[in-house]
C-alpha cells in the first residue's frame, strides 16, 4: 500500500495507525529512502528479516533532543552547537547507550546511534505515539539506498510516496568520547563538524578525504600542489585532485611546472587540465584555493565555505603568486612556497588518520 507524503493529516494519521500496530513503514528523509517501526525487539527482527539477516545495529530516529537524553548515557557538551545547526538534518550520532534497549539498536561497545530527521510527518508521527523509531535504509544488502519509493524492491505494506531531498547517507559521528570520530563520511562535511565542535575530528578506518586545490589554469600551481601532496601523503586515504578557474580542458602542466618537480622526483607528465565545476566542488571536502580571487570563485558555485581553506594563508601569504610565463627559477620559487604549504597540511591531515 502507497500512501501520501504530504505534510498533511492524513499522511500522519497513516503512520501513527501503522506504526502501533507494529508495521514497518517506508518513507522519504532528508537522506535516503528509509524504512523502520517503532523501538522494540520485535521490531529489530523484522528489519533484520528485511535486511536479510543484517547483524549491525540499527540507527534510531527521534523527534527531539530530549528525546535522544533519554536514551544515551551523556551528551557531552561539545555537540550542543553541532545538533542545534544539523538537527533535524542528516547528521547521525553514536553515545553510550542506556541499559535496557534493544540489543539490536546497541553494538557490541555498548553505543547507539540516534538522529533527527528532517521530515516533519515523521517527527510529529513519534510524538504523537509517544516512541523512537528504528530506522534503515529501504534497501536489500549490496543495494544502493533508494531515493524514492519508486526504487524499494524489499516488500513494505506502507511506503509513503517521495523522494528523499538529498540522496546522500547521513554522517556518521562517534561523541561517546573527547574526540569526535567520524564512522561515515556523509551529508554533513567532516571539517564542518570540525570547526562548530572546536574539536579535531578523528576519521575511522574505511573513510576517504577529498581534496581539491584550484588555481587559474591548473597548468603550474594547483598540479603542482596535487602530485606533490599525493607523493608525500600517499600512504593516507586522499583523493586529490586540482582545477581551474579559467575553463581549459585537457591541457598538460606547463613545460617548467614539469622540470622543477622533477628536481624534486615527482612527475607532472600525466597531468591534464580540469576546469572547475559545481560537482567537483560538491565532491571536495576539502577545497585549497591559491589566491583570493579562487575562493571568490569556489564560493559562487555553492561550496560550504567550512570546507574551504584558503592555501595562501597556511603560509601566511596574501596569494601563491602566479608563475605562468615566468622563468624557471620563479618557479622554483613558487614550487617551494608549495611545498612547505603542503608539509603543514600533511602533518594536519596525518592528526586525522592516526589517533
Amino acid at each position: 500500500m502507497v500512501g501520501d507524503s504530504s505534510y498533511g493529516a492524513m499522511s500522519i494519521e497513516e503512520l501513527v495507525k501503522f506504526f502501533q500496530t507494529g508495521k514497518v513503514v517506508g518513507f522519504p528523509t532528508d537522506t535516503v529512502y528509509g524504512m523502520g517501526c517503532l523501538l522494540s525487539e520485535d521490531c529489530v527482527a523484522k528489519l533484520r528479516e528485511l535486511k536479510k539477516g543484517r547483524e549491525k545495529p540499527f540507527a534510531v530516529f527521534v523527534p527531539d533532543v530530549d528525546s535522544a537524553k533519554e536514551l544515551v548515557e551523556e551528551f557531552p557538551n561539545y555537540i550542543n552547537s553541532l545538533i542545534k545547526k544539523h538537527w533535524p538534518g542528516g547528521l547521525t550520532l553514536i553515545f553510550r547507550a542506556k541499559k535496557g534497549l534493544p540489543p539490536g539498536v546497541v553494538s557490541g561497545e555498548g553505543k547507539i546511534g540516534i538522529r533527527i530527521p528532517d521530515f516533519p510527518p515523521l517527527i510529529e508521527a513519534m510524538k504523537r505515539v509517544g516512541s523512537p523509531v528504528i530506522n534503515t535504509s529501504a534497501n536489500l544488502p549490496g543495494e544502493v539506498p533508494p531515493v524514492s519509493h519508486k526504487d524499494v524492491r524489499v516488500p513494505l505494506e506502507l511506503m509513503l510516496k517521495g523522494d528523499s531531498k538529498g540522496g546522500i547517507p547521513s554522517t556518521v559521528v562517534d561523541v561517546s568520547g573527547e574526540r569526535p570520530v567520524i564512522i561515515r563520511m556523509g551529508a554533513v562535511k567532516v571539517f564542518e563538524i570540525e570547526a562548530i565542535t572546536g574539536k579535531t575530528i578523528l576519521l575511522s578506518e574505511g573513510n576517504v578525504l577529498n581534496i581539491l586545490y584550484v588555481c587559474s589554469g591548473n597548468t603550474c600551481r594547483s598540479p603542482i600542489a596535487q602530485y606533490h601532496l599525493s607523493y608525500c601523503a600517499r600512504d593516507l586515504p586522499l583523493f586529490i585532485r586540482s582545477c581551474g578557474t579559467l575553463g581549459f580542458s585537457g591541457s598538460p602542466a606547463t613545460e617548467n611546472a614539469i622540470k622543477v618537480m622533477e628536481e624534486i622526483g615527482v612527475n607532472l607528465t600525466a597531468h591534464r587540465s580540469t576546469p572547475i565545476s559545481r560537482e567537483l566542488i560538491q565532491w571536495a571536502d576539502l577545497i585549497l584555493p591559491m589566491e583570493p580571487v579562487h575562493r571568490e570563485e569556489v564560493l559562487s558555485l555553492g561550496a560550504n565555505p567550512y570546507t574551504i581553506l584558503p592555501f595562501y594563508e597556511i603560509i601566511d601569504l596574501e596569494k601563491i603568486p602566479d608563475p605562468i610565463g615566468k622563468d624557471i627559477e620563479f618557479y622554483r620559487e613558487v614550487r617551494d612556497l608549495i611545498v612547505k604549504g603542503n608539509r603543514w597540511l600533511e602533518k594536519h591531515l596525518r592528526e586525522r588518520f592516526n589517533p
